[in-house]
């Protein structure tokens, strides 16, 4: 177990890019979906104090 927690994402598009609700954490937002995985763990790092972790895929 590596102790790190799950966030589920829902992409929403809208005129300008994506809007990312992020469960139990909000939401962020990005133009395009290549840079949403990295928008979403640096807004969840921000909430958390938590360092910003890197993808495992």
């Amino acid at each position: 177990m590596t102790g790190r927690k799950a966030y589920e994402v829902v992409a929403k598009r809208w005129k300008r890019g994506w809007e990312l609700h992020v469960a139990g954490a909000g939401v962020t937002q990005s133009r395009n979906l290549l840079d949403a995985e990295g928008m979403v763990r640096d807004h969840v790092a921000a909430l958390t104090g938590a360092p910003r972790t890197r993808s495992t895929s």
